[in-house]
């Protein structure tokens, strides 16, 4: 987790600078913080391996995610909102034969380079967001629920690099903001160490708040 925290870092530098900069520009900084459910389809093709256990059907998992983001407005209605969020991910498969529940955990550092759209309204403001993501693994983690716990070392079944396309909308008033984000990856998260017949991608819901430092 060394790497996760220096760069979360440089996000809290970076969010505080934007706020500096934002004096003579249009300029915002903030940080968000929320919960994400992910699903992981085919994991079982890379996992079963590991476990030494079939799996009969996955499940997604509920994780947490936080970071903070700099917005660089082109008038009153577009901006570009480069972000940085530490994201947990996984699944949940069941084993067959009653063999309990494995539980797949990845954590990665996530940068969203997105294109913002805002429209005012009464009670504030909506907007949407879209564009790339791109992730590097900061963590992994496998563990059994079963008559006979047992964790696992997934590392190797997972790629260190992922990346995905966010859609995203949501309401802001004043400083506060409230979106929903979808994120569907697009590269196969799953190693060649074991060989898989299908791609293996994260797809993510997530529900953030925010809270706008500068603007």
């Amino acid at each position: 987790m060394r790497r996760a925290i220096y760069i979360s870092s440089v996000l809290v530098a970076i969010t505080f600078t934007g706020g500096q900069v934002a004096s003579g520009q249009t300029i915002a900084s903030g940080v968000k913080f929320g919960i994400d459910f992910s699903a992981l389809p085919n994991a079982g093709q890379i996992l079963d391996p590991i476990v030494q256990k079939a799996s009969t059907e996955s499940t997604s998992k509920v994780g947490v995610l936080g970071g903070g983001y700099v917005q660089f407005g082109f008038g009153e209605r577009y901006s570009f909102q480069p972000e940085l969020f530490l994201v947990m991910k996984g699944v949940k498969l069941t084993e067959s034969a009653n063999g309990g529940t494995f539980t797949a955990s990845t954590a990665y550092l996530e940068f969203p380079l997105l294109a913002r759209y805002t429209m005012p309204i009464s009670l504030g403001s909506i907007f949407a967001m879209a564009g790339p993501t791109f992730g590097v693994k900061a963590h992994t983690s496998g563990h059994l629920d079963s008559s006979a716990q047992a964790d696992f070392n997934i590392d190797n079944a997972i790629r260190t690099f992922d990346m995905g396309f966010a859609l995203a909308g949501g309401m802001e008033r004043g400083r506060y903001s409230v979106e929903l984000r979808y994120t569907q990856g697009l590269t196969d998260a799953g190693t060649e160490v074991y060989p898989h017949a299908d791609n293996i991608r994260n797809r993510v819901i997530a529900i953030i708040g925010g809270y706008k430092i500068t603007k």
